[in-house]
Order: structure tokens, then C-alpha cells, then sequence
């Protein structure tokens, strides 16, 4: 099988699904072509001419055996009806969509349109979760890519420890726990690195996670808790994410921060948080982040809506309408006051 992926919302053109088609189109086109550069590409404007485009691109793979696979489509930012791929799909082709949909979430307004479009299709076929096998494997290949293994010592059996806990998990819960355990040394305690997981009877995996794995930055890394969460409550406060400039800028506003790192007044006026305080922090998050490019700037935002999700409901919520004003602030501050208020800020 030829296998073409594209994981929505990673990659900072990813959450909008003319990009991903037009990232795929060209591909198709440079392995028909035998070219390891991709082809520049004269694209269709109009969706419907486009959508013909890559619909006679697919034509010319008649010969072949093929798997699209595009993971997270609800975090698209547009609105796609999927045609695309599925109106007179060639027999030789098969699409496999993942989608995030909780039965037990009360609100699933967000997630609701891509899940109903997948649900009407004619002949899908809903795929089962991994099994225990699936993911102790996908455990086990995260962890080799790190050169990273766990202890399976008598009495300090990690590796028994992290696939008691994945067991019936979703990927998203082996990630989460990849994030936290490649971290773990031989030599550590086993008591203390269960107090870096979440129970196993816990009932929401997920969530438990993401929260132990902000705990862990600040405790083993000695991150600034006040500097994470006003970080994070920023980011979740923002409309599509912040830049580093921008976390940076606002963030040097903030007297208290800034006095917790010169507590032996060694500078004469610390105006501005230094870069590394801040590199260093998001380099203990980053894997849960992605990047996207907008309006010329890479914005910072969580890569999968779980997580934004539990910032939200932890970092923002209970500062609300004080973040919203720090931006409103800062973003005030920035406009070019001669301009009409569409071309202020850019």
C-alpha cells in the first residue's frame, strides 16, 4: 500500500483543510513522478475546480493500492463537507478519519459536525480501539526513538507499572503517558514515580495527565508555577494562540513574576523576562504544543483540543476576564492608531 498521513492541527498548516488536500496533491504527485521534491503545482481556485483537480489526481493512481489517513479532522478550523475525497472514490482507494467524540461529554457542539458527517457515510466501517498489545507497542517505539527503555528490575518494574496503566486506553492516554515516563531513570523509587501518574482506576484518564504532567514541570524541573499558569491561561484566553514575542511581552508586565526571579535584588530593575527563563519553561511543554502560522506569526496553541480543553477548564476559567484584559492591554498598545481598525494591528 502507498500510505499518505496527515495528523490535523500538529503542523502550523495543517488545521485548514485546503492546505492539507493541496499537501497531499503534491505528495501523490511527486511519487507518481518519481521526484523526491514536491512539484510546484498550479491549484484550482475555486473549490469546486480544485476539488476536480484532485479528484482526477486520484484517477491516476488506478494502478495502485492506497491508504489516506488523516487523524483529528474536528480540529479543521474550516468547515468541509469531505466530497473531496469521497464523491466517485476510486475502489483501489481506502480513507480512514479519526475524530474526537466523548458520548459521555454533555457539550459536543465543537465535535459534532465532522462526527455526524462520518456517521452518514454509506459503507464506513468504525474502527474498534487498540488493544493492550497496540499500545504497550506504540509505548515501546516512542520510547526507543529517545533511546529510552523502562526498568523491568523485581523490585523496580516500571514496565509493568506504565502497561497496567494504558491498558484499554486511546492513543492520545499513551502519548500523554509517553510524555511523562521517558523522563523516568532506573534508579528512581517506583512508589514516587506512581505519584507522577494518575491512579489506574482514575476515570478520566486523559484529563488526570495533562494535569500531572504541568505538576511534574514544576516539580522536577523547578519551573515557576505562577509563570506556567499565567502562561497557559494566556494561550487559552487567546483567539487562535500567542507568540513567543507576544507570551514574553506580556508576561514582562507582571511585576510579581519578575521580582520571584530577583529575590536577592541583584539587578538594578529587571524590566523584562529574560528569554531563558521562558525557553526553558517551554521547552518542558513544548511536546504538547504545535505552532501555527498566522497572519505572519507563529502561534503557540495545544496541539489536541483535549488539552486545550483542560487549560481552559484549569488555567483559564478561574482568570477569565483578568486575561482577557492583560490582552486587550497589550494588543492596545501595539495598534497603529492611523489606521482604520481592520489594518491597526498588522
Amino acid at each position: 500500500y502507498d500510505i499518505y498521513y496527515r495528523f490535523i492541527g500538529t503542523t502550523a498548516y495543517s488545521t485548514y483543510s485546503r492546505q492539507v488536500f493541496e499537501s497531499i496533491y503534491r505528495e501523490i504527485e511527486s511519487k507518481l513522478s518519481n521526484n523526491e521534491n514536491l512539484p510546484k503545482v498550479e491549484f484550482e481556485i475555486e473549490e469546486l475546480k480544485f476539488k476536480k483537480q484532485f479528484q482526477e489526481l486520484l484517477q491516476r493512481l488506478d494502478d495502485k493500492k492506497v491508504v489516506i489517513f488523516l487523524d483529528a479532522i474536528d480540529q479543521f478550523e474550516d468547515d468541509n463537507d469531505l466530497s473531496i475525497l469521497l464523491d466517485d472514490l476510486p475502489k483501489n482507494i481506502k480513507i480512514i478519519f479519526s475524530v474526537l467524540y466523548d458520548e459521555n461529554k454533555t457539550d459536543n457542539n465543537d465535535y459534532t459536525k465532522y462526527y455526524e458527517k462520518l456517521s452518514n457515510i454509506k459503507n464506513n466501517t468504525k474502527l474498534d480501539i487498540l488493544d493492550q498489545s497496540f499500545n504497550i507497542e506504540i509505548l515501546k517505539q516512542l520510547l526507543e526513538k529517545d533511546n529510552r527503555t523502562l526498568s523491568t528490575n523485581k523490585d523496580n518494574n516500571q514496565q509493568n507499572l506504565v502497561e497496567s496503566f494504558i491498558e484499554d486506553q486511546t492513543p492520545l492516554c499513551v502519548k500523554l503517558t509517553y510524555e511523562i515516563v521517558r523522563e523516568w531513570t532506573s534508579n528512581e523509587d517506583i512508589d514516587e514515580l506512581k505519584e507522577e501518574l494518575p491512579s489506574i482506576d482514575c476515570e478520566n484518564k486523559e484529563e488526570e495527565l495533562i494535569i500531572k504532567f504541568f505538576n511534574n514541570v514544576i516539580k522536577k524541573y523547578y519551573v515557576n508555577e505562577e509563570l506556567l499558569n499565567f502562561t497557559l491561561g494566556l494561550i487559552s484566553a487567546s483567539k487562535d494562540g500567542l507568540s513567543e514575542t507576544e507570551l514574553i511581552d506580556i508576561i514582562s508586565n507582571e511585576e510579581k513574576i519578575l521580582k520571584s526571579y530577583d529575590k536577592d535584588q541583584r539587578y538594578q530593575q529587571l524590566n523584562k523576562l529574560p528569554d531563558a527563563i521562558f525557553s526553558k519553561m517551554y521547552y518542558h511543554i513544548q511536546d504538547i504544543f504545535t505552532e501555527k502560522l498566522i497572519d505572519g506569526e507563529m502561534l503557540i496553541n495545544p496541539y489536541h483540543r483535549v488539552i486545550e480543553e483542560v487549560i481552559k477548564n484549569y488555567f483559564y476559567k478561574i482568570n477569565k476576564n483578568q486575561l482577557h484584559k492583560k490582552l486587550s492591554d497589550y494588543f492596545y498598545l501595539k495598534q497603529d492608531k492611523t489606521k482604520t481598525w481592520n489594518k491597526r494591528y498588522y
